[in-house]
């Protein structure tokens, strides 16, 4: 491995790389450091505006919940921390220091990309949008079923290529000279980290209810994405001489040498990347732990009840597992309309409805396949009249739960209840 590397930096003298370095003048990629530092503070500008306003707008829709709060936090701490790895002075200290450039990386992909995605920033990203534009994207991405299109870029077999094969791209001799030597290539290796960190973290927050992987899987995830991250720290501080003469100058003003400073670089990126990833393999285990103990417990303790409830209510049961083929008489309702109705009256901040955008709320019970369970509510049996009912009056049937009294005029429950029987 270390001859492979000790190649790629004699390669940069080579007519090839000449060649790559009169492409990149000819495009125009030769911007300097200025410029790529405005760039990224106008770009996150424009993010953190679009972010906070909104907040502002479900702020006065619902309010902000205390899990909200935490959220959002989570995505101001992300986006600061962005700023300041890719802002002065960090970016002047790292043109010196390779070790300097290795904190870059490291609070990117260790620490904003955790916090920026656990925040679930398209929530609110959706939430500045009007009402007209969301559910106008909304139909659209149902009509041409883009899901499809945008699943690959949530497959984690993907999504670990990706950033494995990002971090040990930029970290190898050859593109990292480059990215030095070009700001705009620079700004590009940043961009990759940040982004394909953000897939990488959002493949561990996303739950399995929500078509994320398993914690025995994610657990796996993590420990591979480990190992092969962590293996360019370890060539950094074992090999037998500078593998990226790029910051000669810098640290002689620094009082370094260069085997010094890749040490510490690789020190940086060893220590700190692997307890973090030591730390989220724990957590995740222990997650699983829980998991696999409330399925051997609870349906063991829970079996006897089961039993008797099914005893005294089978012959009520018979009749309740309708189909949704078998129509209501004289019920009429418009699924298109309510899909954007849901939206308009905000349910998806309680419930996690599919194929709504911004319907990813955790206060009620997600409403997947709804159309074919058997009761509402735990007690009334699941017919369209009955839907209609619970929307329009849940406090009249369960006094003081949490489901709103909303007043919804008939006709509009009549279309949600339609979209929500197409949920089967």
């Amino acid at each position: 491995m270390l001859r492979i590397a000790n190649l790629d930096v004699v390669a940069l003298s080579t007519p090839g790389a000449d060649a790559i370095s009169a492409a990149l003048a000819f495009c125009g990629l030769t911007g300097s450091t200025s410029d790529g530092v405005a760039f990224s503070v106008m770009v996150l500008g424009a993010v953190t505006c679009c972010y906070t306003f909104g907040v502002f707008r479900l702020a006065h829709r619902r309010g902000v919940t205390a899990r909200d709060l935490r959220r959002i936090a989570a995505f101001l701490g992300g986006s600061a921390i962005v700023l300041a790895a890719m802002g002065p002075p960090l970016v002047a200290y790292g043109e010196q220091l390779f070790s300097m450039h290795m904190i870059q990386h490291m609070m990117l992909i260790i620490a904003a990309a955790p916090l920026i995605a656990w925040s679930r920033p398209k929530v609110m990203f959706l939430r500045a949008l009007p009402k007209e534009t969301r559910a106008n994207i909304g139909r659209s991405a149902r009509r041409l079923r883009l899901d499809r299109f945008m699943r690959p870029l949530r497959d984690p077999i993907l999504v670990w290529i990706a950033f494995c094969a990002g971090f040990v791209f930029w970290h190898t001799p050859g593109p990292y000279a480059l990215a030095m030597r070009y700001e705009s290539l620079g700004l590009l290796e940043h961009i990759t980290f940040l982004l394909t960190s953000l897939a990488f973290w959002m493949v561990i927050f996303r739950s399995s209810m929500r078509g994320g992987p398993g914690y025995g899987a994610k657990l796996l995830f993590v420990l591979t994405a480990a190992a092969l991250t962590d293996l360019p720290g370890a060539l950094m501080v074992f090999a037998p001489r500078p593998l990226y003469p790029e910051h000669a100058a810098g640290v002689a003003g620094w009082g370094l040498t260069l085997m010094q400073d890749q040490e510490i670089a690789g020190l940086v990126m060893w220590i700190p990347g692997g307890l973090a990833y030591l730390l989220v393999a724990a957590w995740l285990f222990v997650a699983w732990l829980r998991e696999a103990e409330n399925r051997a417990v609870l349906p063991g303790a829970r079996s006897i009840a089961n039993v008797t409830l099914l005893l005294l209510v089978a012959p009520a049961l018979t009749g309740c597992n309708r189909s949704r083929a078998e129509p209501i008489a004289n019920f009429n309702g418009d699924p298109e309309r309510g899909a954007t109705l849901i939206q308009k009256y905000g349910c998806g901040g309680c419930h996690d409805i599919p194929n709504i955008n911004d319907a990813e709320g955790n206060v009620g019970p997600p409403l997947s396949r709804i159309g074919n369970r058997i009761y509402i509510a735990g007690m009334l049996r699941n017919t369209p009249d009955n839907m209609l009912l619970w929307i329009r009056e849940p406090q009249r049937i369960v006094p003081g739960n949490a489901m709103p009294q909303m007043n919804i005029p008939e006709q509009d429950a009549r279309d949600i209840v339609a979209y929500l029987y197409t949920l089967n």
